[in-house]
């Protein structure tokens, strides 16, 4: 899945290469980035990062919420610190990012109940996150776009897609 994933990613870059050649170039620029939708471990994921670009560069700061189910099941939650590569045009955002984290959560110990039954809690540990952007901007300061993020983690790995909205800092 993650081969896959990563392929795509890197098609999706380079078959817009054409695209982002033409843009205005500008030091920096910074959005929002907040979403829902689907996680590796079974039911929703969320996502929020503050993104900063300079030049080409990304910084990002980034949080992941996970669950196997509603209200009962694991739940693993990472926030990072990530760098990577932005390609942008004045319609569109692409993105490529990794960085570290740190991933916090709980595992559920069977049970039942409308919050689940008893709960393992997790040592905070080091993961390694991984994510890709890719933002329509819709004018002004505002876009919609897909957030595919990954973390590998000595207690258990997870990745997700979510739909999201953008604020932007400043348009062009």
């Amino acid at each position: 899945m993650f081969k896959k994933w990563l392929v795509s990613a890197n098609l999706i870059i380079c078959l817009s290469m054409t695209c982002f050649s033409q843009e205005k170039r500008e030091n920096t620029f910074a959005w929002l980035n907040v979403g829902l939708g689907y996680s590796s471990l079974g039911s929703w994921g969320g996502i929020a990062s503050f993104n900063l670009q300079y030049k080409r560069i990304l910084f990002a700061l980034r949080g992941t919420a996970n669950t196997e189910r509603l209200l009962e099941g694991d739940e693993l939650f990472d926030v990072g610190l990530l760098i990577g590569y932005v390609l942008r045009s004045p319609t569109m955002i692409v993105t490529m990012s990794t960085g570290v984290a740190r991933v916090t959560g709980s595992f559920s110990l069977g049970g039942s109940g409308f919050f689940g039954g008893p709960r393992e809690s997790i040592s905070p540990v080091l993961g390694i996150p991984f994510d890709v952007q890719i933002i329509a901007r819709l004018g002004g300061n505002f876009g919609l776009g897909a957030y595919i993020y990954l973390d590998i983690n000595s207690r258990k790995n997870f990745y997700g897609i979510a739909a999201s909205i953008v604020i932007m800092g400043k348009s062009d």
